[in-house]
């Protein structure tokens, strides 16, 4: 399918489709698929007012391409079937996360070189596999005594997979772990902007990216391009972890 680019796109349209909780709207991309995207966000729920992702009730997004439903997101309703037909069965393909480090109560807010962050979440690598726990951990700055005293870590269900402390050497880097349960990852770290947040010209806020994807059986291949170059539906999933200093 052509990639789903609009002919035209005003910024009245943009900040519509932002503000309006219940609508539709169509277009024809250049390849000439008709498109269109019809959304419901009136029954969701939100965990606070300032988040924008609903946590609860009945919403969605679904996009329809020539008449075909292409994507559907959102716990729906019990009329999403008869209006748009039966979507594929859904697979959580990847997901985001974003976090701020905390200084240590007795060290002053204000101070760069205390920023650490330790955070752990869980979640399936592959579809029918096991659920496993990630655990990230990021410590330090160039400002530190000695490139020793900084920390950038990643287990897996407990065990080590990565360990950099000369983060001023380290800052950039991937492993490839196995999982128990058969599943084959890569884990990628990139905390340049955290180590050097507080170099001459910056403003101290950089972020440090944890990224852990699910591999295919194909030696380099990630897992969503062998499963899309055999046709088959989305598959592997892709976490990927963003801390910030302050």
């Amino acid at each position: 399918m052509p990639p789903l680019t609009p002919t035209t796109t005003s910024q009245q349209h943009k900040m519509h489709l932002q503000t309006k909780r219940r609508g539709s709207r169509s277009f024809v991309t250049e390849g000439g698929t008709a498109v269109s995207v019809h959304w419901d966000t009136s029954n969701a729920t939100y965990p606070s007012t300032s988040c924008p992702e609903p946590c609860g009730g009945e919403y969605y997004l679904a996009v329809v391409a020539d008449a075909e439903l292409a994507l559907l997101l959102g716990t729906g309703g019990p009329d999403i079937s008869r209006r748009f037909g039966t979507a594929p069965r859904p697979v959580l393909v990847s997901r985001r996360e974003q976090l701020r480090a905390l200084p240590p109560p007795t060290s002053p807010a204000s101070s760069p070189t205390c920023a650490a962050v330790a955070h752990s979440t869980r979640c399936r690598f592959r579809d029918g596999g096991a659920e496993h726990e990630v655990t990230v951990r990021c410590r330090g700055d160039r400002r530190a005594a000695s490139a020793d005293e900084g920390e950038v870590a990643v287990s897996v269900d407990g065990r080590t997979v990565v360990e950099a402390r000369r983060v001023g050497w380290n800052f950039r880097g991937n492993r490839t772990a196995v999982l128990p349960d058969g599943a084959v990852v890569e884990v990628m770290w990139d905390v340049h902007d955290w180590w050097f947040a507080t170099a001459a010209g910056a403003n101290g806020t950089g972020a440090a990216q944890f990224m852990v994807k699910a591999r295919g059986g194909g030696g380099g291949v990630w897992m969503d391009e062998e499963m899309a170059s055999k046709g088959h539906p989305p598959a592997g999933f892709f976490l990927h972890m963003q801390c910030y200093r302050r």
